[in-house]
Formats: structure tokens, C-alpha cells, sequence
């Protein structure tokens, strides 16, 4: 599923395909089918997040998406971040109907953690790149009546905001 209503980028939420118990209907974590086909390490869900082999497959087909000029005709539509989910969508979470339609908002509502982390990610990225060299340093940037201090480890560490300390200086 695309996310990107109302965001700076478009994202992805992907699932892969696990066997379901016929019973609940709840999908298990367990691959099947071409999910198998795609490396002989990955069994299962967490295996494929690990797998190098499931990375590489899965940019490969955004970057094809991505670079296709037909289907993606402008860099609104590229997508730049996705995570595999734990299970496909189901009926029994309520995130489809019974028809099979997909609930955006409730997958929303399920799915907000890996959804923030991939625009978290995009926060820090930039910066990361800039700071890798600054290890160990402490970077001061001024505004208005006081510094921000920021330690380049927590920027790798990708520590949220609220680790950073703000440290007042008088304006003379």
C-alpha cells in the first residue's frame, strides 16, 4: 500500500506472501509460494526483513517503478522508503472488507510506527550524511535567543528530538 496523503514523499507498506489458517483466516508468518523463490534463507517474515537477498529484490523493483517514465511520470510519484509488514492484510484485523477492499485508515491507524519511521528516517538521512565525519563532536547551531547542541552519535543512533538538549545563551 502507498502512503503519501498529505506528506512530503510517497512511501510503501509492503506485504509478502504467508500461508493463512484456514481456521481464523489470519495470515501466519510463515512464506509460501514465489515468496520462497526470492531467497532459500527466508522462511519467514523476519527472515526476509533480515535477508539481504529480499532487500536488494524489493529496491530493485521500486527502482524499476521509479525509473519506468511511463508509469512513474514525475518525482511526486517515485517512492523513496517501504517496510515489509509482519502479515498480509486480512479481513479478520478489519483492515479490508468483505469485499476485499483495502481500510486505509485503519491500516494507518495498525501500521503508524512503520509509517513514522520511514519519514523519521528522511529527517535524519540528510544530516547523517553531513555529520558521519563528526563522530564524537558536538555541533552548536544558533537561533533566535539561544544554541541547540546536538552530539553527532545521536544523529547516527537516529535518537529522537527530545534526547537533544537546548542550551540557553544570553544575547549581549
Amino acid at each position: 500500500m502507498i502512503i503519501g496523503d498529505k506528506r512530503k514523499f510517497l512511501t510503501a507498506l509492503v506485504t509478502l506472501k504467508v500461508k493463512q489458517n484456514l481456521d481464523t483466516m489470519e495470515f501466519t508468518n510463515e512464506l509460501t509460494g514465489v515468496a520462497l523463490d526470492v531467497s532459500s534463507n527466508s522462511k519467514t517474515v523476519e527472515d526476509a526483513r533480515k535477508d539481504p537477498k529480499w532487500t536488494k529484490y524489493i529496491d530493485d523493483a521500486f527502482k524499476k517503478y521509479n525509473n519506468d517514465k511511463e508509469a512513474c511520470v514525475s518525482n511526486a510519484q517515485k517512492i523513496q522508503y517501504w517496510r515489509i509488514l509482519d502479515g498480509d492484510f486480512s479481513v479478520p484485523k478489519d483492515e479490508m472488507t468483505s469485499t476485499l477492499k483495502l481500510k486505509r485508515s485503519v491500516i494507518h491507524k495498525n501500521h503508524e510506527k512503520a509509517i513514522d519511521s520511514m519519514y523519521e528516517a528522511a529527517e535524519i538521512n540528510p544530516i547523517k550524511k553531513n555529520i558521519k565525519k563528526c563522530l564524537g563532536c558536538t555541533c552548536n547551531f544558533s537561533f533566535g535567543g539561544g544554541s541547540l547542541v546536538l552530539n553527532a552519535d545521536m544523529l547516527i543512533q537516529k535518537k529522537k528530538p527530545d534526547t537533544f538538549f537546548l542550551e540557553q545563551k544570553p544575547n549581549y
